[in-house]
């Protein structure tokens, strides 16, 4: 199980947050999304063994918003800060 924190260009609505939270709960393998407006950041847990975190990211920018970074943890506590895979 991961936990990745996206980080995305600027949330200019509210209404984002439930395009988001309505869209990534929907993906076999997502088993938690939680959009936070204020610092542009979608929290999505998941299970690697059943989607990749590109297929997330694709999700994501199908919707309409620019990905600029992600920092990833597993449940060990490792973490990982990547630019976008774009």
């Amino acid at each position: 199980m991961k936990k990745v924190r996206i980080q995305l260009k600027e949330l200019t609505c509210p209404s984002y947050i439930n395009k988001i939270e309505n869209a990534l709960p929907k993906l076999i393998g997502v088993f938690g999304v939680e959009v936070l407006y204020h610092s542009d950041e979608v929290e999505v847990v998941y299970e690697e063994t059943v989607i990749q975190f590109t297929e997330i990211e694709e999700i994501v920018r199908d919707l309409g918003f620019k990905v600029l970074g992600r920092k990833i943890n597993t449940n060990k506590n490792k973490s990982d800060m990547s630019g976008s895979v774009a």
